[in-house]
Formats: structure tokens, sequence, C-alpha cells
């Protein structure tokens, strides 16, 4: 007898020959159990999603995910930045969080520190630093100032009342100080206690404005 392309065939509760129906691209054969047919369904299990491409093509004030992307859907998210400059020598790339998307962002409960090392190969620790959230600091503005960097970050769950959002990152940095004194990389680790953040601003601390690069966000999809 013929068939349709795609279907596989099975066994019915009574052994009769049966057809599991063709799934859609992307979708995965899954066992129902004991007595049931197999299905076609959406792969599960954690995974990388890519979420959103903010990409500089001119001078801009920020780089922005709003609660379109930063949703209840994840808990955990990964930002990555590339080739980002300012319009202003020595600038400081920070990350604001916001749990009103975007009306107002936590600057005072929050703080910083890291570790870094210089293009020389000389180490700098800093210490606990409150109200501190720079990704990358002393820029220059030219093309040998251009950073990159990813960073984890792990969102609060209280969405009353104040919680903990931590960002790991690592950034690599222009030499903007010089071969001997620029820093080659910073790794971060940064909190802010506000309710669970719908919004993510990408920024310079002193205002002025970013030029060129590209920010991607990604979303780690729950086990």
């Amino acid at each position: 007898a013929s068939g349709t392309d795609g279907n596989l065939i099975t066994y019915d509760a009574s052994g009769n020959p049966a057809a599991v129906a063709t799934g859609d691209d992307g979708q995965v054969l899954t066992s129902a159990g004991a007595g049931a047919a197999p299905a076609f369904e959406a792969a599960s299990g954690g995974g990388l999603i890519r979420l959103a491409t903010n990409t500089l093509s001119g001078a801009v004030s920020s780089s922005n995910f709003d609660d379109t992307y930063v949703t209840t859907t994840y808990n955990t998210y990964m930002l990555t930045w590339n080739g980002i400059t300012g319009d202003t020598d020595g600038y400081d790339l920070v990350i604001n969080l916001s749990d009103d998307n975007g009306s107002t962002f936590q600057a005072n409960k929050c703080g910083h520190t890291y570790h870094s090392l210089t293009w020389a190969g000389a180490p700098l620790q800093q210490a606990y630093t409150a109200g501190a959230r720079v990704m990358s600091d002393g820029e220059s503005d030219d093309s040998d100032g251009r950073c990159g960097g990813t960073a984890w970050l792990s969102l609060s769950n209280s969405a009353t009342g104040s919680g903990y959002s931590y960002i790991n990152s690592l950034c690599t940095k222009g030499a903007a100080g010089g071969a001997s004194t620029g820093y080659g990389y910073h790794v971060f680790t940064m909190f802010y206690d506000l309710n669970r953040p719908n919004y993510i601003r990408f920024e310079d601390s002193e205002g002025n404005n970013l030029d060129t690069g590209e920010f991607v966000l990604y979303g780690l999809a729950r086990a």
C-alpha cells in the first residue's frame, strides 16, 4: 500500500499498522510511552537562543534590550559585544538594568569588582566599588580602542521587593593607555539590588555617544 512521504509506520494498541504524521522542520521524534504512538515535537532541553541583535551604524546614546526580549521566559541571559567605539576618548562602557522597562535604572544598590591584565602582563585588582557598573573603562575613541566582551546575566526571581541580579563578564580592551599600560582584559563581577529586571542598557558612564559595534542578546533555555 502507498503512504505519505515523511510519515513513519508504527502499530496501534490493537497491533495494527498505523502512521506517525510528518513533523515540522526542526522537530524531533519523541516517545509518548508504552501503548502510545510516538510524535514529532519541538526539541526540549537547555540551549542558547539568539533573541536580538543591535548593530550600531552611527552615534547613539545607548543600546537597549527591552521587555520584548527580557522576559520571565529566561532566568539567565548571555550578552556579547564586539568592536564597540565611542565618540569621546576614554569612554567607559556600562550596563544598567531597569525593572520598569527603561523608565528608571538602579544606580545606587549595585557595585563591582574586577581583575585586569595589562598588555605588558602586569596584573591589577580592583576591590569592591559601590555604585560601579563599568564593563570596560578608559577606552580610546579610535580603531585601537574597540572593545568586546561576553557577560552572563542571572536575573533575580523577585517580582516584588528587592532581589539580587548578577553579571559576570570577560572584556577585551583596546590599548587606550598605550602598550605598556593599556589593559588587555577585565574580568568583572557586578550585582544589582532591584526587582526582576526587564530592560538592559549599554551606555557610556559619562553620557557620551557610542559609535560602532554590535550587541547581541541570548536567552538560556531552561532544561
